[in-house]
């Protein structure tokens, strides 16, 4: 479901705010659109009305994430507005105008697959960008989905996935071009 219909509590708005922050912390340029969804009733047909959507858009095509704009699905166990929902996946794909050229999903082994895919270092932005999401929506009272493996599936197993943070993500090949513009 659209984004900025899932704004219902200021709790909710605020995570919302929070997840566009996450996304421009890795990828600085990129604008967030919180209705990528169409109002259509064939479109409406196939919103999943426990998730969390919305796309980040580029100036232009981004070449080193294959795309130009990237769908970004939040998937939680049951509607938002009950405290016992809890975030059960991500689902990000890249586009651009020929259409689908990468997908990522954080249910199985957090990899990307497609025609065109991101560069090692765009990967790795992307999934920290999953992890922190994760820890955003964290329930403290709570363990997990098991099926979260960040930073192709490699964590501590006695490190419980709610513990998973942006600073235990491994840190990027430093070999890469780092160079803000190519980024």
């Amino acid at each position: 479901m659209n984004a900025s219909e899932q704004a219902r509590t200021p709790e909710l708005a605020g995570k919302i705010a929070q997840i566009t922050l996450l996304f421009k912390q890795e990828f600085a340029d990129a604008k967030v659109d919180l209705s990528p969804w169409l109002h259509d009733p064939d479109t409406q047909n196939t919103v999943d009305p426990d998730s969390i959507d919305l796309s980040f858009n580029f100036p232009g095509r981004k070449p080193n994430c294959q795309s130009r704009s990237i769908l970004a699905q939040i998937r939680f166990s049951d509607t938002l507005l009950i405290r016992t929902s809890q975030i059960i996946g991500l689902e990000l794909s890249g586009h651009d105008h020929i259409g689908q050229q990468w997908r990522l999903s954080t249910v199985g082994k957090w990899r990307c697959e497609g025609k065109s895919l991101p560069t090692p270092y765009a990967q790795q932005c992307l999934k920290r960008f999953c992890q922190n999401v994760f820890y955003l929506f964290r329930d403290p009272s709570s363990v997990p989905n098991a099926s979260m493996e960040p930073a192709e599936g490699k964590y501590d197993s006695s490190e419980s996935a709610g513990d998973l943070r942006a600073s235990s993500m491994p840190e990027p090949n430093l070999d890469l071009d780092l160079d803000p513009d190519r980024i």
